[in-house]
Formats: C-alpha cells, sequence, structure tokens
C-alpha cells in the first residue's frame, strides 16, 4: 500500500487499485498488472514490482515498459524512495537483500547493514527496514550508518509520520495476535498503538478481525493509518482488506 497525494494505490495478486481517502476505487486509474508487488512514491511518481514481462522488474506506474535495465532473475518486494534514488528488497536468494538504483535505474548494489529485510520505508533522513529475524534496522543513505531496533516481533510492514514509527506485526506465524507497533525514533521506545484483537479497536462498527497484516501506510495531513489486513487461523471476519 502506498499514498502518493490524496490516492491510495494498493496491490493485490492481479492489480493495483487506485481509491480515494473515502475507499471509493477509481476504475480509470486501476491495472491490470502481472504480480504486483511492493510500491513506493517518490515525488509525484508511483513505482511498482511486478512482473509483466515474466521476469521481476521494477515500473514507472501505470507503465508496464521496464524503469531499470540490465537486471535479471530478481524476485522484488517492498520498494523505498530516497532522494533520486530507489531501494527495493531482493528475495531471489532468500536474504531478503536491499539493493539501491542510483537515479532509479542500473544494476543495484546490495546494502550490507539491510540484509535480511522484509519490509521496507523512508523518510528524508533514513531508509527504514524491518527484520526476518525481529527488530528493524534505520540506514542513513547520506552517511552510510546504521542503527537498529530491538522489541519488534515478526514486524511486517513500516510507515513514518511525525515522531514515530508505525510497525504492523503478525505476533505468531499464523497471524494470531496481530498489533500495530509504534517506534518513538529519538530513541526506540516500543508500545503497543492499537491491540488489533480488541473489538471496535478500528472503528465501533468492525469485530474483531485484524490479523496477519503485512503493508501499511500513513496520512500525515490527515492522521490516519491504513493498513492491509491479511488472514489467520484465529478469525476471519475483515480477511484481505483495506482497514
Amino acid at each position: 500500500v502506498a499514498l502518493l497525494g490524496r490516492t491510495i494505490y494498493v496491490s493485490d495478486a492481479s492489480k493495483i487499485w487506485s481509491l480515494n481517502l473515502s475507499g471509493q476505487v477509481d476504475l480509470t486509474d486501476t491495472q491490470t498488472v502481472t504480480d504486483p508487488r511492493g510500491l513506493t512514491a517518490a515525488s509525484s511518481s508511483l513505482y511498482y514490482a511486478g512482473s509483466p514481462q515474466g521476469n521481476s522488474n521494477i515500473y514507472l506506474y501505470p507503465s508496464q515498459t521496464s524503469r531499470l535495465v540490465n537486471i535479471q532473475n530478481y524476485n522484488f518486494g517492498s520498494l523505498a524512495a530516497f532522494g533520486n534514488d530507489l531501494y527495493a528488497i531482493d528475495f531471489s536468494s532468500g536474504s531478503g537483500a536491499v539493493l539501491k538504483f542510483t537515479n532509479k535505474i542500473g544494476t543495484g548494489s546490495s546494502v550490507a547493514s539491510l540484509i535480511g529485510s522484509s519490509y521496507i520505508t523512508s523518510d528524508a533522513s533514513y531508509i527504514y527496514a524491518t527484520k526476518q529475524n525481529g527488530g528493524a534496522t534505520y540506514f542513513n543513505p547520506s552517511s552510510g550508518s546504521s542503527s537498529s531496533w530491538t522489541g519488534l516481533t515478526n514486524p511486517k510492514g513500516i510507515a513514518i509520520a511525525g515522531s514515530y514509527a508505525y510497525v504492523v506485526s503478525e505476533a505468531d506465524n499464523n497471524g494470531n495476535g496481530a498489533v500495530i507497533l509504534r517506534v518513538k525514533l529519538s530513541d526506540g521506545t516500543v508500545d503497543t498503538y492499537v491491540d488489533g484483537q480488541t473489538l471496535g479497536a478500528w472503528d465501533p462498527s468492525l469485530s474483531q478481525g485484524f490479523c496477519g497484516p503485512s503493508g501499511i501506510a500513513a496520512n500525515t495531513r490527515d492522521g490516519y493509518l491504513y493498513v492491509i489486513n491479511g488472514y489467520c487461523t484465529g478469525i476471519t471476519s475483515n480477511a484481505n482488506s483495506l482497514l
């Protein structure tokens, strides 16, 4: 999930959906895409990972013409933009390596401190990555330095808003007990921001159903978080939806 201006973009198995902030679909801006993966907004553009030509690549939405050159055998996931560069997680070797594509083209160079990542995002200062073995790392592309946070169990998507990072956690391997964790950027303090298992935690009209979450995006202008809800063994209501 990614926000570009006042539009929410969400990818599923075969489409990238365009919605307004009220959740209404704009079919004129919704595109059928082969195997869409990560999404990221960069300035006034949206980039996505997908396989419309049978090989995982990164594209400028809504085009299905390759944006990056000289790449092959990659299996891209989450994306993030920093300045003129794009960062992408590559799962082709199973390591979750984060590759930097300078000026959004090229062959990509691995960022050593971000190996083992699950999801990435960025702000004006850092690339933030949740890690497959728990915790998260934030990397300064300007200096090359990095630091880590602990206290994050099975973290997935991450979004930055104001003085905090918001991380969706699947809790256990079945997606049960999912929460949104809040990390204070200044000192790494972690607390539970939303207990998704609590009745009405999102809205009085919603039953329990926050489970197996993956992506998250922050609308800093209006103060909302958008979460891609997945599926878990304990709860089936509100599964596979945007909350």
